[in-house]
């Protein structure tokens, strides 16, 4: 990519230009690129459709925490009743519930 305001030539992933320190604008999208682009959000979508619909088939009541034992999701179950809601436990440790 060149720059526009002294012409010297960045490399394709700069963001600023080498010589003069120009901020680089993106270059366009070409054609191939953006139906790359549309078939891959596609995929993402269709994979968290997928996802959705299998944690809701699971009859067990899910949680997910992180390494501190955070609690960052759950997934209710209708035939599991949940003892408190939600706001209540998400963002914490599991030790301060």
């Amino acid at each position: 990519m060149d720059c526009a305001s002294c012409g010297a030539r960045a490399p394709a992933s700069a963001q600023s230009c080498p010589e003069c320190g120009a901020r680089l604008a993106p270059e366009p999208l070409s054609p191939e690129n953006t139906a790359i682009r549309e078939q891959a959000q596609q995929r993402v979508s269709e994979s968290e459709g997928a996802r959705h619909a299998l944690l809701q088939a699971i009859p067990d009541l899910i949680f997910r925490f992180d390494a501190d034992g955070t609690f960052l999701d759950c997934v209710p179950t209708p035939s599991i009743p949940l003892l408190a809601h939600p706001d209540v436990f998400l963002g914490r440790r599991v030790d301060d519930v």
